[in-house]
């Protein structure tokens, strides 16, 4: 199981990069952004919902 939690995760919209996690600077919350095309997505379990790629999906701010 632990193995699964470690699985590297494919981004669905350019179905090329991975999913690298991310500390937004101002409020220190996770996202995961792609390598590829940075798309933005709030966690593994909202992947069907792409986000702006310059804005944290938590606080709104930008991540840039």
């Amino acid at each position: 199981m632990i193995e699964d939690a470690k699985k590297e995760l494919t981004c669905p919209f350019c179905e090329e990069g991975t999913l690298v996690r991310r500390r937004c600077p101002a409020c220190r919350k996770g996202h995961l952004v792609c390598d590829e095309c940075e798309s933005v997505y709030r966690d593994a379990d909202s992947l069907d919902e792409e986000l702006p790629s310059s804005e944290c999906p938590h606080c709104g701010n930008p991540i840039d």
